[in-house]
């Protein structure tokens, strides 16, 4: 049998282009000749769904979504489709795997969950499920560490759904990673049982996934493997046991740490920019790593002719030292933007906003900070641009955001510390050196996070008037600060949990430890301000909202609060007429069986396949009837397309068909 792997990225919400999406990858994986296919986890509503899977709205149309699918699945060559989904269970939210065959949209999970809980109320209601097609026995699995030692006797295959996003910091759990391949090749000898990896890719929200989806067969072989970083259709051809060594290593399993993380950021990168339905990205170049890392992520993401690189000189009097550090960073900057061939701009305030500056008592920096306002915004109008903003987590967890920030912005090292980058650089600069070598030194990263504490001190004074001893030590301190300082107390106090007292930096600078712990404080709700980002990190500082792409969920007409409700019921009680039906057979054949023996009855061979054959016609010419009037038309016997009657409709799982005693 051959399963088909559908590795692609859609906006979170638009059930149209999920139909869309789908119908084409369901053309294609039948000109290849699949049966099944499957589509990953976060596809629909990313993996945070909070609420919004509990929408009457939400339930309607994509109940909907699936019924207009599955018709196509059925006038397809391909035999089933598998959409996980969330939906509301109780009071938190279950990810649902719907079953699509001959027009007949089935909740698994759901429905196994009651019929294990009907039979035995302390059976584990989310243990595993399989199903049969075409005589292979396929699990389901959303956890496959925990579910593996769960699955039935005789499980072929187990189709594993991932919902965990990239981390940075858990390799082992991302599919595409050396480490979590060799993990999951260790489960498929040990356990003589075929996974299929089903991983998403792209941007969801804030998740961010790299793809490289993969099939492992019984002995641990990698039998085909999906692109990484990219949208890919994989089908495979899953046999029998094939008792052979595990393969040499895959190209997946020799990808450094550094190449996974640069190819992930490049690929929310393209999808942000995808979602504005921008043409062109705007990058400010100041001399920074990280803006010079910005540059190259942009420039390797959409390509040189979609940058464009803005430098905004510092506005106002400044030392000679600075002077001379700022031309350097100017020139390191032009010599860049060169190196990638992406248009370089410079702007420097005019004289005109001198008026403004006299009138509303604008500071340097407030004048400075405005007019770079001013310039992105006509860029970005002009040109149907986003930004691409240089800011790291340093930056977040100090709450250092500009005085105008554009709603449009993103920083895709939003959840890497300062210090975090260098392994990024080096890898760029072998590929090709585009990022100067000025930008990388110590000295360099050091004087950027002084900027970094600098914006923040700004920041503080100008939303909360502060003034005090406590910021008085921080500037005092800050130009001492290195960026190795300030990230390892940013990680012990945010990330690890420890009070400022017990950190590296507690220890031994007592009152600089209190002054970053007033900042960081203070700077919580400034970081809200601060434009989007990728999380890549255990321990992101994200504030998660839901995108615009979700407001069709409310108001909506001719919602069903019990849409997905609908599907359990109906399956339950085609089962329970099923389980009715098979009891009545079995009594019929053991009294005729009995009668026979007593002489009673002179018993045909036939005569328990009749029977049988004649109950199912009975069963078949059953209509259906919840017991309620206002159930919906998709649960009806005439409702166009779906032919809810048929013995191929039902799960061969849930199917108990044929004599009594040739069952069991």
């Amino acid at each position: 049998m051959k399963v088909a792997l559908s590795q692609i990225h859609l906006p979170i919400g638009d059930l149209e282009a999920f139909q869309m999406r789908a119908r084409s990858q369901l053309h294609m994986a039948e000109s290849r000749g699949a049966d099944l296919i499957a589509f990953p986890a976060p596809l629909i509503c990313g993996s945070q769904p909070g609420t919004f899977a509990g929408s009457s709205a939400y339930q309607t149309r994509l109940v909907d979504a699936l019924h207009s699918l599955s018709s196509d699945v059925q006038a397809s060559g391909v035999h089933a489709a598998l959409v996980p989904a969330p939906v509301a269970y109780g009071e938190g939210v279950l990810f649902e795997t719907f079953y699509l065959r001959n027009g007949r949209v089935i909740p698994l999970r759901l429905l196994a969950s009651q019929s294990r809980m009907k039979m035995d109320e302390s059976a584990d209601p989310w243990a595993p499920i399989c199903f049969d097609l075409d005589g292979l026995r396929i699990a389901l699995s959303f956890d496959l560490n925990r579910d593996i030692e769960l699955l039935p006797p005789g499980t072929d295959a187990c189709l594993y759904f991932q919902l965990s996003p990239f981390s940075v910091d858990e390799l082992s759990a991302t599919l595409g990673a050396g480490s979590c391949i060799s993990q999951y090749r260790n489960l498929a000898e040990q356990h003589r049982i075929w996974i299929a990896c089903m991983a998403p890719v792209g941007l969801y929200d804030s998740d961010l996934y790299v793809g490289g989806s993969f099939v492992l067969d019984d002995s641990a072989n990698i039998i085909a493997s999906a692109a990484l970083f990219e949208q890919d259709l994989l089908v495979c051809d899953f046999g029998k046991i094939s008792g052979e060594k595990p393969s040499t290593s895959n190209a997946l399993e020799s990808i450094s740490s550094s190449e996974l993380l640069w190819g992930a950021l490049r690929r929310s990168v393209t999808d942000f920019v995808e979602s504005f339905d921008a043409r062109t990205v705007l990058v400010e170049l100041d001399g920074s790593v990280s803006s010079a890392l910005v540059a190259a992520l942009a420039a390797d993401a959409l390509g040189s002719r979609r940058v464009v690189a803005l430098a905004f000189p510092t506005y106002g009097q400044a030392t000679a030292k600075a002077m001379q550090e700022e031309a350097t960073a100017f020139t390191n900057a032009r010599a860049e933007a060169d190196t990638l061939h992406i248009r370089y701009v410079e702007h420097s305030v005019p004289d005109s906003l001198q008026g403004l500056y006299r009138e509303f008592e604008l500071t340097d920096c407030d004048l400075g900070s405005l007019y770079r306002y001013l310039v992105l915004e006509s860029y970005a109008s002009r040109l149907n641009a986003v930004v691409l903003s240089s800011y790291t987590k340093t930056d977040y967890a100090l709450g250092g955001a500009r005085e105008f920030e554009l709603h449009f912005a993103f920083a895709p090292f939003g959840d890497l510390y300062l210090s975090e980058l260098a392994p990024l650089v080096e890898y760029r600069n072998r590929v090709s050196e585009v990022v100067p070598v000025e930008a990388v030194s110590m000295d360099a990263i050091n004087r950027t996070a002084v900027s970094a504490v600098d914006r923040a001190l700004t920041s503080l004074r100008r939303i909360h008037s502060v003034h005090g001893d406590l910021l008085s030590v921080l500037e005092d301190s800050a130009h001492n600060l290195d960026a190795d300082t300030l990230d390892t107390f940013l990680k012990e106090h945010i990330a690890q949990g420890k009070p400022g007292a017990l950190t590296g930096v507690g220890q031994m600078f007592p009152e600089l430890m209190r002054a970053l712990c007033f900042l960081v404080q203070s700077g919580a709700s400034l970081c809200r301000r601060m434009p989007a980002f990728p999380c890549v990190s255990s321990s992101p500082l994200a504030a998660r909202t839901w995108p615009l792409s979700m407001n069709w969920l409310e108001p909506a007409e001719g919602v069903r609060p019990d849409a997905v409700k609908g599907l359990v019921d109906y399956e339950m009680e085609r089962e329970e007429r099923r389980l009715e039906d098979a009891g009545q057979r079995a009594r019929q054949e053991i009294a005729g069986l009995i009668g026979q023996f007593l002489g009673l009855h002179q018993m045909k061979p036939d005569d328990g396949q009749d029977s049988s054959l004649e109950s199912d016609e009975a069963t078949k010419g059953e209509s259906v009837d919840l017991g309620n009037e206002s159930s919906p038309r998709y649960l009806e016997d005439d409702a166009p397309g779906i032919d809810l009657s048929s013995e191929e409709a039902v799960p061969p799982g849930f199917r108990m068909g044929g004599p009594f005693f040739s069952v069991n």
